[in-house]
């Protein structure tokens, strides 16, 4: 008889599904690609979940390179391939880049939203840094135009991100007034905040530290 696996040897992580950008065969996975959809009238637009039905296409989160084949007539090409429609049919909006870097911050600033509803981000410098005495891997994240001084007092030896945004904007996206410093106690709902933040800001070209 064919001896069982070893089930304490098996990864019981789930695969993590792989595609690859269009313009440049690059493989990744939907947390550092972008999915482009086809909706009705053979019109292109980003499916930031990854959800909507029909053929999709993925590119990488990278801006400037789409402006590149926009501007080089690649991108119709490449989508026209991957959709197999026409390439006259296709219908890009002329702000899709745009269109892409407002989607994803939105969604970024979204998720500080709903996850400082449900109780998982901490806020005000004070605040902070008591949650950092018991928890110092705690993610932490600053407005872009956060002082030095206030970011290094409340140094961890987790994961901190500066957003490309600064108080005013994050403020008024949050509901709520002068917020410059966060933190996120929650493990889960860290690892959600950055894959949101993440993909932002690779769009964008910014750096998070």
């Amino acid at each position: 008889m064919k001896p069982s696996p070893d089930r304490s040897t098996q990864n019981d992580e789930p695969d993590i599904p792989e595609r690859t950008c269009i313009l440049t065969r690059i493989a990744g996975t939907p947390e550092t690609l972008l999915r482009l959809a086809l909706g009705p009238g053979d019109r292109v637009g980003p499916d930031y979940a990854a959800k909507l039905p029909g053929r999709g296409a993925w590119i990488g989160l990278d801006k400037q390179r789409l402006i590149n084949a926009i501007v080089a007539n690649k991108l119709k090409g490449a989508l026209a391939h991957s959709f197999k429609t026409g390439k006259k049919t296709l219908d890009v909006p002329d702000n899709l880049v745009d269109m892409i870097d407002a989607g994803l911050q939105q969604r970024a600033l979204n998720r500080l939203g709903l996850e400082l509803k449900s109780g998982n981000v901490v806020m005000g410098s004070d605040s902070i840094s008591q949650l950092l005495d018991r928890l110092p891997d705690a993610l932490t994240i600053h407005a872009g135009d956060a002082a030095p001084d206030g970011i290094r007092k409340l140094f961890t030896r987790g994961r901190e991100i500066i957003l490309p945004v600064g108080r005013d904007a994050l403020s008024m996206a949050l509901g709520r007034g002068h917020v410059v410093h966060m933190a996120v106690p929650v493990r889960q709902a860290a690892q959600r905040i950055m894959i949101d933040i993440n993909r932002w800001v690779a769009y964008a070209g910014h750096k998070t530290h």
